[in-house]
């Protein structure tokens, strides 16, 4: 029981943080590869109020999505203007920052970690915490600003033309889109009871970025069968652990061959987007 309780309860703490990516890259269209770091700036924050200030879970909670949604907003505030490979070698820079600056602060034990987290996080508050994310995805798209965010990432010149305010409207999806990974980093160090440096480092955000490819980029839908999928996936493949990693990378690259839009986008009936990173160039004479 309690090893289906643990895949539950991290399959959810991977959703949050894969909802908000879905806002950033989904429906804005920013290509971040930093989501982690802001996983970690809530997870320490948390951690560091639950174990020397005597934080309960939800005060913590809300301090860390918040410092997260902050750091956003600065982040994405000198990048507005940058788009593709440049915008995602930014975040990789700063997810690289915070891990320095982790690791050479003594309040967070440094390279060592921070071990006995106060065990908060329970399956019932990270699933209400995953529908609370997605209604408010499902309301944010009937909204005047999900209705921008999304011309911003079909066309973002006749979404300018329209009088919508690319720059804000950006940092500011930005920042939602951290405060959901803020928001998944303290669930994560509440129930690991342990967080270092190391655990959210930049192959954790790539990773979140597979759960949206492989479930269809610019679906809430294809977020959540895709991070299900790939939180379940290397339970099953146990039996095979030293080539699991080759197992993904054959089934990444069939998914891209044959179901370049995941698995949602490849039976929605609409036309699907996905970002020029994944587009095949057509040559012109």
């Amino acid at each position: 029981m309690d090893y289906f309780y643990t895949i539950a309860v991290l399959t959810g703490i991977n959703l949050i943080a894969a909802l908000g990516l879905h806002i950033i890259t989904g429906m804005s269209g920013q290509f971040s590869l930093g989501h982690a770091a802001f996983m970690s700036i809530g997870a320490y924050t948390s951690a560091i109020l639950t174990m020397h200030y005597d934080f309960s879970l939800f005060p913590s909670l809300i301090v860390g999505t918040i410092v997260s949604a902050i750091l956003g907003y600065l982040i994405s505030y000198p990048t507005t203007n940058l788009k593709g490979d440049y915008l995602a070698l930014v975040t990789i820079g700063f997810g690289e920052i915070v891990r320095v600056i982790l690791l050479n602060m003594k309040i967070t034990n440094g390279a060592l970690g921070m071990a006995g987290i106060p065990p908060y996080t329970t399956v019932e508050g990270v699933y209400l915490a995953v529908l609370i994310g997605i209604l408010f995805i499902q309301l944010l798209k009937k909204s005047w600003f999900g209705r921008g965010l999304l011309a911003i990432r079909e066309n973002e010149h006749a979404a300018i033309v329209m009088g919508i305010h690319v720059p804000q409207y950006k940092r500011l999806s930005f920042a939602i889109g951290s405060a959901f990974a803020g928001c998944s980093g303290v669930f994560y160090a509440h129930y690991l009871t342990f967080v270092s440096p190391g655990d959210l480092a930049m192959t954790k955000s790539i990773e979140i970025l597979l759960f949206l490819i492989i479930g269809g980029l610019g679906y809430v839908r294809g977020a959540i069968i895709g991070t299900i999928i790939m939180t379940t996936l290397p339970e099953f493949l146990r039996f095979i652990q030293d080539y699991r990693t080759i197992v993904y990378g054959i089934l990444l690259i069939l998914l891209m061959l044959y179901r370049p839009d995941g698995i949602i986008g490849a039976i929605h009936p609409k036309k699907k987007w996905l970002p020029a990173l994944f587009r095949r160039s057509k040559k012109t004479v």
